[in-house]
């Protein structure tokens, strides 16, 4: 089953804006001061789920002069839609949240109102939905989008407004611990049957 978020993005935005963002959301989700550093890796690649390339992380310069937004080429195996893949990582967790661009606006079927797309895919943890779900409505909202939740389903009915989001599902009581406000976080949706589970990936 998949539980992606899919995010349009309406005005291009620089990945540096989009991760700064994602922390001031988080903060605002969690009621929570100190959000872990966040980073985004780019190349790092899986064959059958098993890690062949670690990727490297994108430094100032790259996340100021890469955009979410911008035009992409497409790719030589699929001549009609551009993709482009990034992971964000957390400082102390082992949740990778996966964030797919893809811009279709260079097809011969697309309509003419055409939006570069992002779709965000968690760990399924407490921990790695609420990092993909702050990625994806920092997005929207710097980038003059939506966000679709059609796959979890967290507020029925659906919300595609980023800051009407925020607003019906931050948490109001503040505390420091990042994966015990995540799991709260989660556990407001009684309709979810307390999914995912596991509140972090667990170290080894």
């Amino acid at each position: 089953m998949s539980v992606d978020f899919v995010v349009s993005v309406r005005a291009p935005v620089a990945l540096a804006a989009v991760i700064q963002s994602t922390s001031q959301t988080l903060g605002t989700l969690l009621a929570i001061s100190r959000v872990p550093e966040l980073t985004l890796v780019d190349g790092r690649e899986y064959v059958r789920g098993v890690q062949t390339d670690p990727g490297h992380v994108l430094q100032d310069d790259a996340l100021s002069a890469t955009t979410i937004g911008e035009p992409i080429p497409p790719n030589s195996d699929d001549r009609d839609v551009g993709t482009r893949f990034f992971e964000m990582d957390v400082a102390g967790f082992s949740e990778r949240t996966r964030v797919m661009l893809f811009d279709q606006r260079m097809a011969e079927w697309a309509e003419k109102d055409s939006l570069v797309r992002a779709v965000v895919s968690p760990a399924r943890t407490c921990v790695g939905v609420v990092l993909a779900i702050g990625f994806g409505l920092a997005t929207a909202i710097i980038g003059k989008g939506e966000i679709v939740d059609d796959e979890i389903g967290m507020l029925r009915p659906a919300i595609e407004d980023p800051v009407t989001f925020i607003k019906r599902t931050r948490l109001a009581e503040p505390r420091e611990d990042f994966a015990h406000q995540c799991e709260r976080f989660m556990r407001q949706f009684p309709h979810l049957n307390n999914w995912p589970p596991a509140r972090r990936i667990l170290p080894c």
